[in-house]
């Protein structure tokens, strides 16, 4: 994405009007659906304890802002390895707020690690504390084991659970180290991870900036899920400390292999386009 001084006067006049227009029917609308998902919560919360409706109708309305977007493009592939049912821990790369976004798009039942703060914002963290979705305060150490405590519940009810383990947005769109507790819980409850490869948000919306892009091709793939308990990935018997690392090392490398390979082979067509 070009930088700011970079962009010509009418193509940032755009963006400022697309972006004051994004941002209203962000709010207007989390405002008027905010109410329909208090009465579904109501009506459902009797029969369905783990709240699955609640978070599809979820998924719904965070989808609803980018096919909204008359620019914005989001495809998805593997979509079908996702689980609609059964203990995993769905990983992904962390590029801008527009992944939490794509993520919801996948439309299967997970619950997402948030930040707390995320609570505080009116409709969107009402609904999040409606869903039971999972916080966490980073540097807290309680707030950590909280985390964890939480997230092993889910997973021992059978419903997946969704993490950004590099812990923060990368500022270039590449993948960054992996933090431990994905791959730690995953040991902990012998479930499967499920890397997913998310690319093109950074374009949608950049690290510390409000400014929404009149383009964006974003994309996703669910990748084939990685098991714990493989003897590739460690010998039988191995302490769960170094299953763990092993299990970040192969994901990390994993995702990064098939982010390079989709980018050179979308560089690829493009030189053809052009010549």
């Amino acid at each position: 994405m070009l930088a700011m001084n970079q962009q010509g006067p009418f193509v940032l006049a755009a963006r400022v009007v697309i972006t004051v227009l994004g941002w209203t029917f962000f709010f207007v609308s989390s405002a008027l659906l905010f109410p329909v998902a208090f009465v579904l919560w109501i009506v459902t919360l009797s029969f369905d304890r783990n709240l699955v409706v609640q978070h599809l109708f979820t998924c719904w309305w965070a989808a609803l802002y980018i096919w909204c977007h008359p620019g914005w493009r989001l495809r998805i592939e593997g979509r079908d390895k996702l689980p609609w049912r059964g203990a995993a821990v769905l990983v992904a790369n962390h590029q801008s707020q527009v992944d939490a976004l794509v993520a919801f798009a996948l439309f299967r039942p997970f619950k997402p690690v948030s930040k707390t703060v995320v609570q505080l914002i009116p409709f969107i963290g009402w609904n999040m504390m409606m869903n039971r979705y999972i916080t966490l305060s980073r540097g807290e150490r309680k707030s950590v084991a909280k985390m964890a405590d939480d997230c092993r519940y889910w997973l021992r009810r059978g419903m997946p659970v969704m993490m950004y383990p590099e812990g923060t947005r990368s500022p270039d769109g590449e993948i960054k180290e992996f933090k431990n507790g994905a791959f730690t819980l995953a040991v902990e409850e012998n479930c499967p991870v499920i890397p997913i490869v998310i690319d093109g948000t950074r374009d949608a919306l950049a690290k510390n900036s409000g400014l929404l892009s009149l383009r964006a091709d974003v994309r996703a793939w669910v990748l084939d899920p990685i098991r714990p308990d493989s003897e590739e990935l460690a010998p039988a018997g191995s302490h769960p400390r170094d299953r763990a690392a092993a299990l970040k090392q192969r994901v990390r490398e994993t995702m990064i292999r098939h982010l390079a390979s989709v980018r050179s082979g979308s560089s690829e067509i493009a030189s053809r386009v052009t010549a």
